[in-house]
């Protein structure tokens, strides 16, 4: 249970991201999580999901976490996608990802109302947000878009759709 009802909301929000990453992440090939359905310059689901786990790791920096933030040079917002050459395969980025799910929901279990409400006035951040929980907020909301964004990658792929993939996994009755 959190420490602070507050962030019971988007540690649910959290929960479901980190569903939908693995249902929608699971079945791919380095190939397909390579490709881009925009070429030259559109972004693969491998970007989609890199630039997520950079997300996570800024979120865990706002929260006061120690995080060495590998994903920073390949995947933060200021740099487009590339081809993928010089990307992480499919396996370690969604290793990656299970890690700082882990570490987040930890930090978001203990986190207190207090750390929230820690002012980022003056602190650039992107979006305008003023303070932790602003930061928690938006980067939730963000995973939604780029969890949609890959969905929608799959499909101009051809592979089965966010839908498809989950009644594909759930077994009969649920």
């Amino acid at each position: 249970m959190p420490r602070t009802d507050l962030i019971r909301p988007i540690a649910e929000t959290k929960k479901l991201s980190d569903f939908f990453i693995d249902l929608l992440t699971s079945d791919l090939t380095d190939e397909q999580s390579n490709q881009r359905v925009r070429e030259p310059e559109g972004a693969s689901i491998v970007w989609h999901l890199g630039h997520l786990c950079h997300a996570r790791c800024e979120l865990l920096t706002v929260v006061g976490e120690e995080v060495n933030n590998t994903f920073e040079p390949l995947f933060e917002r200021r740099i487009s996608a590339t081809d993928g050459t010089n990307y992480p395969g499919i396996s370690a980025m969604r290793k990656s990802w299970e890690d700082l799910a882990e570490h987040v929901s930890d930090v978001l279990e203990n986190v207190t109302t207090e750390q929230l409400f820690v002012s980022l006035e003056g602190m650039g951040q992107p979006h305008g947000e003023k303070n932790v929980l602003g930061v928690v907020s938006y980067v939730m909301w963000h995973e939604v878009y780029h969890i949609g964004q890959i969905g929608t990658v799959r499909t101009l792929l051809g592979l089965p759709s966010t839908f498809d993939r989950m009644v594909e996994t759930s077994a009969p009755g649920d």
